[in-house]
């Protein structure tokens, strides 16, 4: 990352956005403080700004309280247009399918990504739903790794939060047992 045109400054860094031994000394560092990180590039100096504690992940029943009191976050539900007909996308969600991420992922990131809600902003913070959190999981870690510092995913996708959050909200597959369709007639 060449970050001599702004003065070095670096902006929102996640883990694993950088080598390990930068990460290493920049993480713990603390707030004000001068750091030496000693890496395959050389010596770096390093002043870290702020910290944040955002988990990666959201709880359903937090999202829920997050919904009712705020305050605002983005919410992206990347289910495809089936999973949708079995339930429905839920009330100030951004429908973008997760089949079509290499093509809105990026416009996201550079702040380019205009939805129905507006202009999805890469510093906001981000919730990404799909059925079970796998999806959302991967997408969310790619966009922290890319400039999204506050991109998190639901724990347990559209079903953990229907399960655990909002009755009224369908479950579309079972989730007793590991299976997809375990009916025995």
């Amino acid at each position: 990352c060449d970050s001599r045109d702004v003065g070095g400054d670096l902006g929102w860094i996640v883990p694993g956005m950088m080598v390990a031994d930068f990460d290493l000394a920049a993480f713990p560092a603390p707030v004000g403080e001068p750091t030496v990180a000693r890496t395959d590039f050389g010596y770096h100096v390093l002043l870290v700004d702020e910290h944040s504690s955002l988990p990666f992940n959201m709880e359903p029943v937090d999202l829920r309280a997050r919904i009712e009191q705020g305050p605002p976050l983005q919410l992206i539900d990347i289910r495809e247009k089936d999973e949708l007909a079995q339930s429905p996308l839920l009330p100030g969600f951004i429908h973008l399918p997760y089949e079509q991420w290499q093509e809105w992922l990026p416009r996201l990131l550079e702040g380019e990504l205009e939805a129905e809600a507006g202009v999805v902003q890469p510093g906001e913070e981000t919730l990404f739903v799909d059925h079970r959190g796998g999806r959302a999981e991967r997408i969310a870690q790619y966009a922290l790794q890319n400039g999204a510092p506050r991109a998190r995913w639901l724990r347990g996708g559209i079903n953990a939060y229907a399960e655990e959050a909002d009755p009224a909200v369908p479950a579309y597959l079972e989730s007793a047992g590991d299976c997809l369709t375990c009916h025995e007639h």
